[in-house]
């Protein structure tokens, strides 16, 4: 009977011992730096994507865009608005992470995501190195809204932002126009933008008459 009691509260407490070891691995990142794994691809949306400011897309759609004229977006570039173009700096790819939270990676640079940099009360919108990063200042949650607009935005961090930090089109023009005039900085602050998520497979038809070709 002892043995057998003995063997019981071994395995009880082996169990238990796995599922705290199981917690931890899949809930670590939150607090704490991103690393490998922690945002993965999801079968549906292993492709491009495109955030525009409109539920539609046609020649004026304005699709938040990558500041960099380089093949391969560097660390640091601003993330502002641009006419639609289907240039790989206006691609994006989502990997989703376990907190229903998920990050903008750069479709010609993977290791880069949308980032908010603390140490501004209205920072702009940039990219930045995903691994090694702070998580909550790359993992984006959604408010949604009707007719599937979303704002997406970041959770406090340690004494930074006491509210959460929106991405946010503003009214200051790029330094550089995309000959609309309707290219625009982007910043975070407490109320955003609503934008939309434009999948390149889905549209790719609709982008095809536009003249925009994605791989």
């Amino acid at each position: 009977m002892m043995v057998r009691l003995f063997r019981s509260t071994v395995c009880i407490c082996a169990t238990v011992l796995l599922m705290v070891v199981f917690s931890t691995t899949v809930f670590a990142a939150k607090g704490k730096e991103v690393e490998v794994g922690d945002f993965v691809e999801s079968g549906d949306t292993s492709h491009p994507y495109f955030i525009s400011t409109t539920p539609s897309l046609n020649t004026n759609t304005q699709v938040l865009n990558q500041y960099s004229s380089l093949n391969l977006t560097p660390s640091g570039t601003p993330v502002t608005t641009w006419k639609l173009t289907g240039d790989p700096t206006q691609q994006w790819k989502p990997l989703f992470g376990s907190y229903n939270d998920r990050v903008f990676v750069c479709e010609n640079n993977p290791l880069v995501a949308i980032n908010i940099y603390r140490e501004e009360s209205t920072p702009e919108v940039n990219v930045l190195e995903l691994y090694g990063n702070n998580y909550e200042d790359v993992a984006l949650h959604i408010q949604s809204g009707v007719n599937g607009a979303r704002k997406f935005f970041t959770e406090p961090r340690w004494i930074f932002h006491s509210s959460n930090m929106y991405i946010t089109v503003t009214t200051e023009p790029t330094s550089i126009s995309d000959g609309t005039g309707q290219s625009r900085k982007c910043r975070w602050t407490t109320n955003g933008s609503y934008l939309y998520e434009q999948d390149a497979v889905l549209n790719a038809a609709r982008l095809r008459a536009l003249g925009v070709f994605v791989k």
